[in-house]
């Protein structure tokens, strides 16, 4: 939320006219505007990067390949996607690429492991179908992936934001 301090930087001076109150609903209206259309990139990005996954996944099993290695194959591939349109174009983030993809391929290793067990869980144990037990894992993997891109993978420390801005002419 806006306060009273922020509207007097100089971010939101130009946005400024008419009341302090009125003001910070404004500010408050854009911001989370911006955070829903951050969002939806999220979402659009993740459909791309699941497509990906999900059409390798499938391919992979029409030819009868081992669910491991269907499962692991894919997950690489969506990998690459998702990694690309989430650092340029979702959170535009700025950072440090090889610390960020270092981060990422963390995530993902962990992602991989859980998503190979909770797979067998589903597939072998809870007799799942196995393209449903994909999309259930999918769905999984992308809501804890947001909260972990968004505050630390590519989230923007203030120590960053203090590099990258341009000093007051």
């Amino acid at each position: 939320e806006v306060t009273q301090k922020k509207l007097k930087s100089k971010k939101y001076q130009p946005m400024l006219k008419g009341r302090t109150h009125e003001n910070c609903q404004k500010i408050n209206r854009i911001k989370a505007r911006s955070l829903v259309y951050k969002i939806l990139k999220f979402l659009v990005s993740g459909g791309l990067a699941a497509a990906t996954e999900y059409g390798v996944f499938a391919l992979m099993q029409a030819a009868e390949l081992s669910l491991f290695f269907a499962q692991t194959s894919s997950f690489l591939c969506g990998f690459v996607v998702s990694f690309s349109m989430n650092r340029q174009w979702v959170f535009k983030s700025k950072g440090q690429m090889r610390k960020q993809l270092i981060q990422y391929g963390a995530l993902a290793s962990v992602n991989l492991v859980l998503t190979n067990v909770l797979m067998n869980v589903f597939v072998y144990t809870m007799h799942i179908n196995n393209l449903v037990a994909k999309i259930i894992m999918m769905a999984m993997v992308a809501v804890w992936n947001y909260v972990i891109f968004s505050k630390l993978i590519f989230g923007h420390t203030k120590a960053e934001e203090a590099k990258t801005k341009k000093p007051a002419k």
